[in-house]
């Protein structure tokens, strides 16, 4: 349904109609590269016990990175510096 103030749209024949080609969709190969990255990085950190959680602060100013255990207890808060390093290949803080 079309608003008054809308102008009227013109109904042509599907044959006249541009074809939508939906078999060369879905995200570019680097979001999918970088979806593939993230994914390593969460297994790394499974793998020994150990998750980043992205939260926001309790005022919704900042947000905060928190590393938890398995039973998702939080370890503590890291900076993003932190966060970097442990996501290429740093030490996890004890």
């Amino acid at each position: 349904m079309s608003s008054p103030s809308a102008p009227p749209t013109e109904q042509r024949p599907a044959s006249e109609r541009p074809a939508i080609d939906l078999t060369h969709g879905g995200p570019p190969p680097e979001l999918l590269d970088q979806m593939a990255r993230a994914d390593e990085i969460n297994m790394r950190l499974r793998a020994s016990g150990r998750e980043l959680c992205f939260a926001l602060s309790g005022d919704g100013g900042s947000l905060e990175i928190e590393l938890r255990d398995a039973d998702g207890r939080v370890l503590c808060l890291l900076s993003l510096s932190e966060a970097i390093d442990i996501a290429e290949g740093g030490a996890l803080p004890e």
